[in-house]
This record gives structure tokens, sequence and C-alpha cells, in this order.
């Protein structure tokens, strides 16, 4: 496959995400059909989900100071900490130039540990700031492998003004 036949076929992000999911290493990327599809899938999902948290938050989503009970506290901690320390070696990972590595901490882990956080506090008890945090911290990490998507997230879905490439600092854990 040439780089336009993968654009066409899968798009330029799920084609990214593929090749960086390849490996760092000097040999070839080895481009897998399955985890392009996989990457379509993975970015569908998240950009769908991403819009029903932020279009129905306040339905699904509580506020920070809301009285729960100490087991949905202790999640909303430990998915806090797994986003901060994704942050930090996310960033480790992009001073390397580990991209495949990157790919793991920003996007794989970091999507693992909102599932987790979604089975043990319920979609109807997260966090709203936490989510927001997450989202943010999810389209900043990943807009230098999937730019079209982050950019996607950052002006239509989170409505902020300016560019997700050019605006947003890298989060800071």
């Amino acid at each position: 496959l040439t780089v336009q036949d993968t654009i066409q076929e899968y798009s330029a992000d799920a084609t990214r995400l593929t090749l960086a999911d390849s490996g760092d290493s000097h040999d070839d990327a080895n481009f897998s059909r399955l985890s392009a599809n996989s990457a379509i899938m993975r970015l569908s999902n998240h950009i769908q989900w991403v819009q029903e948290m932020i279009n129905d938050g306040d339905k699904v989503l509580r506020a920070a100071d809301a009285d729960v009970p100490a087991n949905i506290a202790f999640a909303d901690k430990i998915f806090e900490t797994k986003v901060e320390l994704a942050v930090r070696d996310t960033k480790k990972f992009y001073d390397e130039m580990a991209f495949k590595q990157v790919l793991k901490t920003a996007c794989f882990d970091l999507q693992a540990a909102r599932d987790e956080y979604r089975l043990l506090a319920g979609d109807k008890l997260m966090r709203r700031d936490l989510v927001e945090r997450f989202i943010e911290v999810f389209t900043v990490m990943l807009m230098p492998i999937i730019p079209h998507t982050s950019e996607h997230v950052w002006r239509n879905i989170l409505k902020r003004s300016g560019s997700v490439c050019r605006d947003a600092r890298f989060p800071v854990a």
C-alpha cells in the first residue's frame, strides 16, 4: 500500500495512528489493515463519546462538590492519578521520539483508564471536571499523531477558539 492508498481507504488520522503503532525502529513500518480498521473505530467511538459528554454533560456527569460514596470518590482519585501519570509519561516518550510508547500512554492506557472509571463510577457519577480534563489532555497530547481528529474535537466539540495545533499547550501534570 502507498501512503495515498491508506489515506483514501482509512483516513489520514487512522493511517497516522496505525503507523505510530507500527514501531519506532529503523525497520520499515508494518502497516496492518486490522490495526487501521481498529484505529477508525477507536477514533469514531472517541469522537462520539466526547460529543455525548460535552452535549449531555449536565445530565450525565456530576459536579466535583457533589456528595458521593467513598468508593466513588476513590474511583475519582484513581482516574485523576492515571490521567496525570499519562501526561508525565507521554511527555517523556515524546522527548525520546518513542511514538509507539506515546500512543500506548496517551491513547490506549488513557482510554483504558477512562473505561475503568466509567465502570467504577458509572456514567452518571463521573466527575465533570475530570472528564473534561481527560478530553483536553487526550486531544492535546495526541494532536501530533491525529491532528485532524484533535482539531475537530478542539474547535467543533469543545468550542475552543484558535487551533489546537497552534494555540494549545502540552498539559502539565
